[in-house]
């Protein structure tokens, strides 16, 4: 029952975490978005629009994209470090590794007991009630506005042809249906796949011809730019993080400048005075009516029809304003992709970890020392990703003798609920043709870890050999960051150079003319000062020349040292994947006798 508990909280908790990490991420992108906005003040409500939409896809893409592009940038720091690529993780002293507090196998010890729901899985389980509430609302009011559209009654033949004559000058090549109804008050556009401009039945035969024409005009930019569909993106991200006040307003950000993209497009295209089109938005007024997934003229609120009103003033952004805007715009695309900064590996060098080695996550020693152990290795045949093992592929958790190391092959997931359900008892557990067994019986533990030590030998070694290639490689980065420091004298030296050799050509210049006897000796003296001024710089780029070679004779030295502790590495991979071969043969037939003497035991 334990177990069960566990497991129905487990996908909670990282539901929890997932909606934390794309709610804190989202709130960053559309923080920065904001401030650029109110810093460029200037930008059109186009990529005021565009920028808005993508704030709010950023929303949804981080529920959806949850395992980041691991981008290795920083500095290596001389210790394992567990990355989303994961090539080496933390190691161990003689014998198997242990679980820490540190490790995430062990992440239960510092959590709540299992039999407690924690307020994380509370608070995802109400998220899901609040999420599946604002999309049945959603839902409702999309039904809603296909009611209305189904009771519609058709318009005059004049405004039909009005409706083609306009598509006709916004770019709208498909047919769209135009109808009147007493359920609206403003008119709007409705349908994803058959589009439908919906009339107010009061309202519409009041205004004068040409503001009949900008209201249809309105509709029909909506439909040519495709925002009934680009608009489901804020609207669903705003049921889903309803809770986030920044969500909110993304999506109501975007709406109104969509609304003023439109306002804009309108007057450009039938050439209409931003006074008159003002007083059409007047006329509109604030409409209180919530549809589903359909785009109105009227505002939403008296606030939002203020702002409106206020960039039909607005004049044509400078072209440097576009090109900020289009760097916002280019930010926000960019912020898309979730990116994790990460060490780089120990090595320069790509042949060191070839691609059939990966990581195991195995923790790290329980009693930290100064002296970290070397890292352990292990091959595809131990692969510790999440997905379903294929072929003659192993998944099994040994518990060693320690009853705090770990080793395994598979998926964390199952050490974890190992952990859960066992603790630190010593046991081997496995998968073997879709049954799980375990295995307590002392002799078959000691036989399993017997096989499995070569493979911790093998990887301490290539800690090591890491460890080497990390001190290295700081050797030659702080050799490279001296030179780089007298690159930047020599730099600035040229500089100065360059400096003396434009003012002797304006000097040069002079002379061309007819000169006084005082102006020549003033351009004699001054060729004199520059002539010492040249010198001078050339004895000190000298010297730094003669430091420059100073500092690259080392680089030799640790460029010979680094290709030999390469060649050391590729000799472990092979022993490695010799060892992990011949582990993964010998487990497999442990694991057939254990199950064919009786010895391992079918878990319920």
């Amino acid at each position: 029952m334990i177990a069960m508990f566990a497991d129905v909280m487990a996908p909670l908790e990282r539901l929890y975490q997932v909606l934390l990490g794309a709610s804190i991420g989202g709130a960053v992108v559309i923080v920065a978005i904001a401030i650029a906005c109110r810093v460029t003040s200037r930008l059109t409500p186009r990529l005021r629009c565009t920028i808005w939409w993508l704030a709010a896809l950023k929303l949804v893409i981080a529920l959806v994209w949850v395992e980041p592009v691991v981008l290795h940038v920083l500095p290596f720091s001389g210790q394992p470090s567990a990355s989303a690529s994961g090539s080496i993780v933390a190691g161990m002293k003689s014998g198997p590794p242990a679980f820490t507090r540190e490790s995430a196998i062990d992440a239960t010890d510092a959590d709540p007991p299992a039999t407690v729901a924690s307020w994380r899985a509370l608070a995802a389980a109400a998220w899901i009630v609040g999420a599946a509430l604002g999309l049945g609302i959603l839902i409702f009011r999309v039904r809603r506005t296909a009611r209305i559209v189904a009771t519609a009654r058709d318009v005059e033949p004049s405004i039909r042809l009005t409706v083609r004559e306009l598509s006709a000058r916004v770019g709208v090549r498909r047919a769209v249906d135009v109808r009147r109804s007493s359920d609206v008050s403003a008119p709007m556009i409705a349908g994803l796949l058959q589009p439908v401009i919906l009339l107010p039945s009061d309202r519409f035969g009041t205004w004068s011809p040409a503001e009949q024409r900008m209201a249809l005009c309105h509709e029909l930019v909506h439909l040519r730019r495709g925002d009934l569909w680009l608009g489901c993106v804020p609207a669903l991200a705003e049921r889903l993080f309803f809770f986030h006040p920044l969500a909110i307003l993304a999506a109501r950000e975007y709406l109104l400048s969509r609304e003023a993209a439109c306002d804009r497009a309108v007057i450009e295209l039938l050439d209409a005075a931003p006074q008159e089109y003002g007083r059409l938005l007047l006329s509109l007024g604030v409409s209180t009516m919530r549809t589903g997934l359909a785009a109105a003229g009227s505002s939403r609120s008296f606030s939002n029809l203020k702002r409106r009103i206020a960039m039909l003033g607005h004049r044509s952004p400078s072209s440097l304003a576009r090109v900020a805007g289009w760097v916002i715009a280019g930010a926000a695309l960019g912020a898309l992709i979730p990116i994790h900064l990460a060490a780089r590996p120990a090595s320069t060098s790509p042949k060191l970890l070839p691609k059939h080695l990966k990581a195991l996550p195995w923790a790290a020693p329980a009693e930290k020392s100064a002296s970290a152990a070397p890292a352990t290795l292990i091959s595809d045949n131990q692969d510790v990703s999440a997905e379903p093992h294929k072929g003659d592929r192993l998944e099994y958790v040994l518990v060693n003798r320690d009853r705090q190391g770990v080793t395994m092959s598979g998926s964390s997931q199952d050490a974890e609920r190992l952990k859960r359900k066992y603790g630190d008892e010593r046991l081997l557990w496995f998968r073997h043709n879709g049954q799980t067994y375990v295995v307590r019986d002392p002799a078959a533990l000691d036989e399993a870890e017997q096989i499995n030590r070569p493979l911790a030998i093998i990887g301490a070694k290539q800690g090591e050999v890491g460890a080497k290639q990390g001190a290295v490689g700081a050797k030659q980065g702080a050799v490279g960051a001296k030179q780089g420091m007298i690159g930047a004298k020599q730099g600035a030296i040229g500089a100065k150079q360059g400096q003396i050799g434009a003012q002797e050509a304006v000097l040069a210049a002079k002379q061309t003319a007819r000169l006084s006897d005082s102006e020549q000796r003033q351009i004699d003296a001054e060729h004199e000062r520059l002539a010492k001024e040249m010198a001078s710089l050339n004895e000190e780029m000298a010297k730094l020349s003669e430091e420059m070679q100073r500092a690259s004779e080392p680089m030799s030295e640790y460029d010979d040292e680094m290709r030999q502790l390469s060649k050391e590495m590729e000799g472990l991979n092979g022993e490695m994947a010799a060892a992990t071969e011949k582990a993964t043969r010998e487990m497999a037939a442990l694991f057939e006798r254990l199950i064919n003497q009786g010895v391992a035991q079918a878990e319920p």
